[in-house]
């Protein structure tokens, strides 16, 4: 069930992670820590709220919070494009994060921009003093078999910087496919000299082979599609 630690509006990731025990058996309520943030945005996408309204209201520190955490959320870099729209993500994610360790001081960097821009706020953060930094972005560019520019940043700074990070794992896991390479036997598309793989794994069902891995998608719906190798990435 949804408990307030912090601010007017109950959160489930409070309990969910028992950090209300954990506070109670151990008195730990993030204080000394700098608990940071990167998402998209944090106050522009004109939601329900904005963020001075979510400190006048506890859910948020700042300079107006009712329950005395004055210090404000340190804003590195905000994001307001367009495509995408901003959601303020990131602040909805400092929210969760201010109810289950209220003492905290938060900071954000939009993740945002490209890759380059990802990997350059989270050095941004670290060198503004985070000691935890989490994430919920994903880039469908970013290589699956070796690290890349983003995977290289958290690397430096858990090494050098102490940091302690974690990104959102997803909910994707049936949203794949993997397979070794079986070659289908069939004309390729791309030239001559091509060989589709076989989608096929079954072997003995009709058709013997599928070169396609056909899907539905719903009237209206949209499909994202990446495909990597095991190839070093460029």
């Amino acid at each position: 069930y949804a408990r307030t630690a912090a601010g007017s509006v109950g959160s489930e990731a409070d309990t969910a992670h028992a950090a209300d025990t954990a506070r109670l058996n151990t008195g730990t309520d993030g204080s000394g820590q700098k608990v940071c943030a990167l998402s998209d945005s944090y106050d522009n996408a004109g939601a329900v709220t904005s963020a001075s309204e979510d400190v006048q209201s506890g859910d948020l520190p700042g300079q107006a919070n009712p329950e005395g955490r004055t210090t404000s959320v340190d804003v590195l870099q905000d994001y307001n494009g367009s495509n995408p729209d901003p959601t303020d993500e990131g602040r909805a994610m400092l929210q969760l994060i201010h109810d289950i360790a209220p003492g905290a001081t938060l900071g954000f960097h939009t993740a945002f921009g490209g890759i380059a821009a990802f990997a350059s706020g989270i050095r941004e953060l670290a060198d503004a003093g985070c000691t935890v930094i989490v994430d919920d972005v994903k880039y469908f560019a970013e290589p699956f078999y070796q690290d890349g520019p983003v995977s290289n940043a958290v690397d430096d700074v858990v090494n050098n910087d102490g940091v302690a990070y974690f990104s959102s794992a997803g909910n994707s896991g049936q949203n794949s496919y993997e397979a070794p390479f079986r070659n289908s036997g069939e004309p390729g598309v791309i030239n001559s000299s091509s060989v589709p793989h076989d989608f096929n794994e079954e072997g003995g069902a009709l058709p013997p082979t599928d070169t396609r891995q056909e899907i539905t998608i719903e009237a209206g719906g949209s499909v994202q599609v990446v495909f990597q190798w095991t190839d070093p990435s460029s």
